[in-house]
């Protein structure tokens, strides 16, 4: 079984803020990877990689913290769904 992964679902494995409720979500979505797979549209890197920019322009975090997470990224079983378009407005 697979699902679907939030940007901010993701951005809150990085930056570890939020409400409570919020984290621990994001912490049972990263548990859960581990035993399955999920689905992205295929903006979902895009995305990330516009959060992880903006944020090392701010100075809010380094290069090297926004490679790092990228790299544990490439770790997480992650699949673009090139239909979500179709999927989400003709179906």
């Amino acid at each position: 079984m697979s699902f679907v992964l939030d940007t901010s679902v993701c951005m809150r494995w990085f930056f570890g803020d939020g409400k409570p409720q919020e984290l621990a979500y994001a912490g049972k979505v990263l548990d859960a990877m581990k035993r399955t797979n999920a689905r992205v549209p295929v903006t979902w890197g895009l995305e990330v990689a516009n959060v992880l920019a903006r944020a090392e322009a701010k100075g809010m975090v380094t290069e090297a913290r926004s490679g790092a997470f990228a790299e544990m990224l490439e770790g997480v079983d992650i699949e673009p769904d090139a239909a979500t378009f179709a999927n989400a407005f003709f179906t």
